[in-house]
């Protein structure tokens, strides 16, 4: 009987780990289930559309639910979420288009990736404010910016996908501000580098704060924690991620003290003595992953 290989995620590693089953296992019977309405795009290309570098939307879809078909024999579900996970007899619980089902498993890998931290500040939720995480994310502002013309920009957040965003919303034509908690941007790297950045961001016309908080959403306007308001007519939030456990937790799988699964060598996630029949694994590095 064939390996049943479910595979929770489509996007960077979930697609990734379809792929290589395949190689692997000529015979699977392997089954990709993603929430949103694409499998493995190009996220790291979103900033890059938004700046007009890339030119065709359809540059970002690496591939399609047809085409795993095609290639690789592989089931992908797209607008299906997973809501539980059933250890004892094996079997996820989905909810797609045309409603609940069950979905059976030998071997299950979760590949859920993260969320964006979005803040609970006073007027968070207003239209002119952003994540960019996915395509629909990237489709929305990009459709912002086409119908509404913002002239002003702030970017919350100085690290990789801030500093990305703020340099696409500059060629795009706003005026950007980079705000960011830390004394520098890009605070995972030496303080002197993140200067040499700041620097470079300013000569480039993008206006950098930094070692300062968000206090509200205005319309049209930020307002900051020293009293400062800045003009806003779009803001763009990119202040770190929290990784999806939710999933991970009904099923009683062993979290850190942080909120990380924690996994073995192998990338299995560790859980209590009662271990289930079926065989797991988790994408993620080291032994206790941080979340």
């Amino acid at each position: 009987m064939a390996t049943r290989l479910v595979i929770i995620g489509g996007v960077a590693a979930g697609a990734t780990a379809a792929a290589r089953a395949r190689r692997i296992d000529e015979d699977a019977d392997i089954t990709l289930i993603e929430r949103g309405p694409y499998v493995s795009y190009a996220n790291c290309g979103l900033p890059y559309f938004i700046s007009g570098e890339i030119k065709q939307r359809s540059k970002l879809l690496l591939q399609t639910p047809e085409g795993f078909a095609t290639r690789y024999r592989v089931k992908a579900l797209v607008r299906t979420e997973a809501l539980e996970i059933d250890r004892e007899h094996g079997r996820v619980l989905v909810r797609g288009p045309d409603g609940e089902d069950t979905i059976d498993f030998d071997r299950l890998i979760l590949a859920q990736g993260g969320t964006p931290m979005l803040p609970t500040m006073p007027g968070a939720t207003r239209a002119h404010v952003f994540r960019m995480w996915t395509v629909p994310d990237m489709d929305r502002m990009d459709t912002f910016i086409t119908e509404q013309k913002p002239a002003t920009a702030v970017v919350v957040g100085g690290g990789f996908i801030g500093l990305e965003m703020a340099e696409a919303l500059q060629k795009r034509g706003l005026a950007t501000t980079v705000v960011e908690l830390q004394p520098s941007v890009l605070s995972v790297m030496d303080h002197e580098f993140g200067v040499q950045i700041e620097r470079e961001l300013k000569a480039n016309g993008v206006a950098v704060e930094t070692a300062v908080g968000v206090i509200a959403v205005r319309e049209n306007a930020l307002e900051l924690s020293d009293g400062r308001v800045l003009p806003a007519q779009l803001v763009l939030f990119s202040v770190g991620v929290r990784p999806e456990l939710a999933l991970a937790t009904r099923a009683g799988l062993q979290l850190g003290p942080s909120g990380g699964c924690w996994s073995t060598p192998r990338c299995a996630p560790a859980t209590p003595a009662s271990s289930p029949p079926a065989t797991w694994s988790r994408l993620s590095s080291g032994y206790r992953a941080k979340g």
